[in-house]
């Protein structure tokens, strides 16, 4: 869905040909393969070896490529690149430096595309939908104590990062949605694998695992 945005959007501020497009935060690539069928060349950039390896496993076109690299420091040429997307990791930047570099590296009418999800989710399962958003109301209260300055800017809806943004011409989308099926133990390990819970464990192990426990039960 945000690789249809991305189109519509480059087709609206800047037109073909839609030659040079950089993921920033790549991960494992799932963004980034989205983009191999419109644009000539594609790179992912993300600070982390590990995902970068993860993602040249996955099969992937000709016209893709990734490296390890910083979002404050992207390494291609002025007025280089058509689109740089970023899919949920811009809370982890420099905002002021990556504006900076993005300004410095996009072409005439090239274009910025930030995305990320939004918090709490919404549950629905039959008619549990109420008792389900009461837990993941109590899981975010919990949790809370444990924000940082990235998670903030989550759950603020990105409203810094799209201030941060210093181009005039900018818009916000808050009508994408996604809907999914998921078995509960996938949104345990959700869960779990998220930068809060991983916080709270390091810091009362015990009251964490309990109340991961709890919240699965419930």
């Amino acid at each position: 869905m945000q690789d249809s945005f991305n189109r519509q959007l480059m087709r609206k501020e800047k037109g073909k040909p839609f030659t040079l497009a950089v993921d920033v935060g790549c991960g494992s690539g799932q963004s980034t393969r989205g983009l191999t069928s419109y644009f000539e060349e594609v790179v992912g950039i993300d600070m982390s070896e590990a995902q970068i390896e993860e993602a040249k496993k996955m099969e992937r076109s000709d016209n893709v490529s990734y490296r390890q690299g910083l979002a404050e420091e992207l390494g291609f040429q002025d007025g280089s690149v058509d689109l740089v997307t970023v899919g949920a990791a811009a809370q982890w930047f420099d905002l002021e430096k990556f504006m900076k570099e993005i300004d410095r590296v996009l072409k005439p009418k090239g274009c910025l595309a930030l995305y990320c999800y939004t918090v709490p989710c919404i549950l629905n399962f039959d008619d549990c939908s109420e008792t389900l958003t009461q837990i993941i109301q109590d899981l975010f209260t919990e949790l809370k104590p444990y924000e940082t300055i990235a998670t903030k800017r989550v759950w603020n809806e990105y409203r810094d990062v799209f201030d941060a943004i210093p181009f005039p011409d900018k818009a916000r989308a808050k009508d994408i949605f996604i809907t999914f099926k998921k078995p509960v133990s996938w949104f345990i390990g959700y869960l779990n694998s998220s930068v809060l819970f991983q916080t709270y464990l390091r810091e009362k192990l015990e009251d964490a695992k309990a109340f991961m426990e709890n919240t699965e039960q419930r």
